[in-house]
């Protein structure tokens, strides 16, 4: 007589699933690394996009100004030559035609955000002003001659965030010089 039992047993069962996730663990470290690479290109391109914002914005209002009043670092100031790295605080001088005193904008960077505000050379961006950059760890200046003589400058912008890094960057020249 024949058994004819039908069925899987217990040591098949195991078998399978043992083979299941052989399989599986490739398939999931792909997938997990996938979205790593995912998150941190999103986080770039954000970066990127805070960056641009930023930027648009410091050319705009410096391509209406006469020149570079200051800039310091560590609130030092640096002479004005040529290139400045790392710098927290830059004057622009903006004169209005509408009234004798001239005017300044300011831009400072402090904890990882750039202000900007407009009037007198010595007024704090952060109470005044307004925010018009986020996660921008360092900014540096350059030009060929002497800054305080120059038709224009020479921006970059690093952002950072956690491990993510960015750099924008642009020539600005000023147009009443």
């Amino acid at each position: 007589m024949k058994d004819t039992k039908k069925g899987i047993t217990l040591i098949e069962l195991i078998i399978v699933i043992a083979l299941i996730g052989i399989i599986l663990i490739p398939i999931s470290n792909f997938f997990l690394t996938s979205y790593s690479n995912l998150h941190k290109v999103d986080k770039e391109i954000e970066l990127q996009s805070q960056g641009e914002k930023a930027l648009e914005k410091f050319v705009k209002i410096s391509m209406m100004s006469s020149g570079i009043q200051s800039i310091k670092r560590n609130n030092e100031e640096l002479n004005l030559q040529k290139k400045c790295t790392s710098i927290d605080r830059i004057v622009l001088k903006n004169s209005s035609a509408s009234s004798e005193e001239e005017d300044y904008d300011v831009f400072q960077l402090i904890d990882n955000k750039l202000w900007y505000v407009r009037g007198e050379k010595d007024l704090d961006a952060t109470k005044m002003g307004k925010v018009i950059g986020e996660n921008i760890s360092s900014i540096n200046v350059e030009e060929t001659k002497n800054l305080k003589e120059a038709e224009g400058i020479y921006l970059v912008i690093n952002l950072s965030y956690k491990d993510v890094k960015s750099v924008v960057e642009s020539k600005v020249y000023f147009r009443n010089k």
